[in-house]
């Protein structure tokens, strides 16, 4: 994620005292204080109850404000007040977030490198929540959520329309060595093929790449293209970032670099898609460049039996196209 935190022992209190600092992009390097304890609890487990901490399991429908679709949050606590959980949107998921829940009040954090998240929440009387979600340091809203059993996204799989406006050949990108190639270059070319757009920031990304490389081992004949939208206008830092990013996941299969990650800039460099709405969206495709379809976004392994059923219909998606 192109970030680092460098801290001291404090000699006083015997923990970490530092900076988490992460880069991003065109001499852009937000700076927070930090602070660890090892061994040490983020909540109290020994801080008294408001009431039953287990009435927060379930999945509820969240309102983020600003956001014009809703999100689904899947929670987790147990009796003595620990609470887990994530939120499902349209773009992707939260992955793990970890506090305490009292029964009454709600906290749930994340730190994985790339965000700082902080959601907290008060119940109601009603049994709703309401409360704030901050992210790093930059930006802040608010949210609500009632428990709804059957609170569920659209359909992932229907909200980017593929528009082949361009041959595959016309698109041209540099690859991590910085020799331009075309999405149509006969080395990616596969019984079946997934055009992967990702940025190696992108939490969601991440967690997509680890099920391609598992992919990609599984099925002979399978041609994955990762498409890179990068931090920043430096292309030899997003060569390096990408480059390091492939290293990281052992993934062997190549990745052009297509711009910065603004998606209206994104949306004009991939004129085949409608739009580019998240990061990450992938493209399945047959030998012959027909687009069987389209998905929009990643539901990680943070969403349980979601992410389940997302590997189901990528794996049939394939398996159809190898069968062509």
């Amino acid at each position: 994620y192109q970030s680092r935190i460098v801290a001291k022992i404090d000699p006083d209190g015997g923990g970490l005292q530092g900076t988490w600092e992460r880069d991003l992009g065109n001499g852009f390097v937000p700076v927070l204080s930090c602070a660890a304890l090892s061994g040490t609890p983020r909540e109290d487990p020994a801080a008294e109850l408001q009431g039953d901490p287990t009435e927060l399991t379930g999945r509820w429908r969240v309102q983020f404000d600003g956001d014009e679709d809703i999100s689904v949050g899947i929670f987790e606590a147990t009796a003595d007040g620990h609470a887990s959980g994530t939120f499902l949107t349209t773009l992707g998921d939260y992955r793990y977030l970890d506090g305490r829940f009292d029964g009454k009040e709600l906290q749930l954090a994340c730190f994985d490198g790339a965000h700082a998240f902080l959601f907290t929440a008060t119940q109601a009387e009603d049994g709703t929540l309401s409360g704030d979600f901050w992210s790093r340091n930059s930006y802040h809203t608010t949210w609500t959520a009632a428990r709804d059993p059957e609170a569920d996204l659209p359909d992932d799989f229907a909200l980017t329309k593929w528009t082949g406006a361009l041959p595959l050949a016309d698109l041209r990108f540099p690859d991590t060595k910085g020799v331009e190639r075309s999405l149509d270059d006969p080395e990616f070319a596969g019984d079946a093929r997934l055009l992967v757009v990702f940025g190696s920031w992108c939490p969601n990304c991440n967690d997509l790449s680890e099920y391609l490389v598992e992919l990609d081992g599984r099925y002979p004949g399978l041609s994955i293209l990762g498409l890179a939208f990068e931090m920043g206008d430096d292309p030899e830092r997003q060569r390096r970032a990408v480059t390091e990013y492939l290293a990281h996941h052992g993934a062997e299969y190549p990745a052009l670099i297509c711009g910065s990650t603004d998606k209206k800039k994104a949306s004009a460099a991939l004129p085949i898609l409608d739009r580019v709405r998240s990061y990450p969206t992938t493209v399945f495709m047959d030998r012959n460049g027909n687009v069987s379809a389209v998905h929009t976004g990643f539901s990680g392994p943070a969403t349980g039996e979601r992410y389940q059923r997302l590997r189901h219909r990528f794996e049939s998606e394939i398996e159809s196209l190898l069968q062509r």
